[in-house]
């Protein structure tokens, strides 16, 4: 059976939730997952594909997402490798901003070829936002993420990681 490594960076959750229902999907079309967070990650010794997301923030991707692509790769060249990023900005019918998000993801994957990549919508909360941040335009609390549309995205990775 297919080992599948679902690796993610999340400050406050959401994209973490996000990468739990990719995982709930993949595992749900027989395959066996991990679910880690990207900075708890080792080496990739048994896994056969990767799904790998991260929240956008101010513009760009949390760290440990493009460390992750860093730290692997050699061996992510090797397996298929799948890239989903978050954020409210984005996958919001915006096509200004789905073309950053594209951008972004361009400059996070740094040329690991990729076989599916996929901009999901994120969470907005003043409660997680800390005091310093408070201090940017009002914005009122959202969640754009779409359940239904991530997994379906997620239950067509087995066809195109080849497994």
């Amino acid at each position: 059976m297919a080992t599948v490594l679902v690796a993610y960076a999340s400050r406050h959750g959401a994209t973490h939730e996000i990468a739990e229902w990719i995982a709930g999907a993949l595992e749900r079309d027989g395959l066996t997952v991990l679910l880690r967070h990207a900075d708890e990650v080792g080496d990739l010794e048994g896994i056969d594909a990767v799904v790998i997301g991260g929240p956008i923030y101010v513009g760009r991707v949390l760290i440990p997402i493009p460390s992750f692509f860093c730290r692997h790769r050699t061996a992510l060249g090797t397996m298929p490798v799948a890239l989903f990023l978050s954020g409210t900005l984005i996958a919001a019918g915006n096509p200004r901003q789905d073309e950053r998000g594209y951008a972004i993801a361009e400059s996070v994957r740094q040329g690991i070829p990729i076989v599916a990549l996929a901009l999901f919508g994120g969470r907005f909360s003043w409660a997680r936002v800390s005091i310093i941040g408070r201090f940017v335009p009002a914005t009122a609390p959202k969640d754009t993420r779409d359940r239904p549309a991530i997994e379906a995205w997620a239950k067509t990775l087995p066809a195109r990681f080849g497994l």
